[in-house]
């Protein structure tokens, strides 16, 4: 027979250890410490060109960007060979007399 939920342990919260706690105790009480956020690395002035983002875009997404590119022209040929056949199985000719 399997023992009731009840009795399944208790999860706590993990514990910190003192050092930790009087470590974050210390830097809060520290006035020195400035109360803005620091500024981070790469702010807006040190951004990637925009010829640098694309070439990044286009290796990370190049088989996207191929299948963008190939499917009109695949379904460009399709038409002009269903259109050519068409035209073939009507007897009609295909370019100028001569």
């Amino acid at each position: 027979m399997l023992p009731p939920i009840d009795s399944a342990p208790a999860i706590s919260a993990p514990k910190r250890s003192v050092d930790v706690v009087a470590a974050i105790d210390a830097r809060a009480a520290d006035a020195a410490l400035p109360l803005q956020p620091m500024a981070v690395v790469g702010a807006a002035g040190e951004q990637p060109s925009l010829v640098e983002r694309t070439s990044r875009f286009a290796v990370a997404y190049w088989q996207w960007l191929l299948a963008l590119v190939l499917l009109p022209l695949g379904l460009g040929a399709w038409a002009w060979l269903d259109h050519h056949r068409t035209y073939d199985a009507a007897g009609l000719p295909r370019g100028p007399r001569l």
